[in-house]
């Protein structure tokens, strides 16, 4: 559980350094590349804060357009999260970035 509603909303605020951790050497680049990104940061302790935002969707979504559409999509996203899972928990060998020493403490990992 990433403790989040909507992994793949695309607005997401986070410090430089958070930034520089979570987003450094991502082994999923595609549409799950969000899910890693919070489960990165769950791994790290970092806080991660969920607030409502006002959203309006445009016409030309790039998630219908893509091929197969909606239904592909989340077919591939499913098995991104399940090597994600493999990759990370279950013999695989994907590592998280560590933490710079200085820099990302307090309230620079929310």
């Amino acid at each position: 559980d990433l403790g989040v509603q909507d992994s793949q909303c695309g607005f997401k605020l986070l410090t430089i350094p958070a930034a520089q951790v979570l987003y450094r050497h991502l082994y999923l680049p595609g549409w799950s590349h969000d899910v890693e990104v919070l489960y990165r940061a769950r791994q790290l302790g970092m806080t991660v804060l969920e607030r409502e935002t006002e959203w309006e969707d445009k016409q030309g979504s790039k998630l219908v357009a893509s091929p197969g559409g909606v239904i592909a999509v989340c077919a591939k996203m499913f098995a991104e999260v399940v090597k994600l899972r493999w990759g990370y928990e279950g013999g695989g060998d994907w590592k998280i970035p560590s933490l710079p020493s200085a820099g990302l403490g307090g309230d620079a990992n929310s």
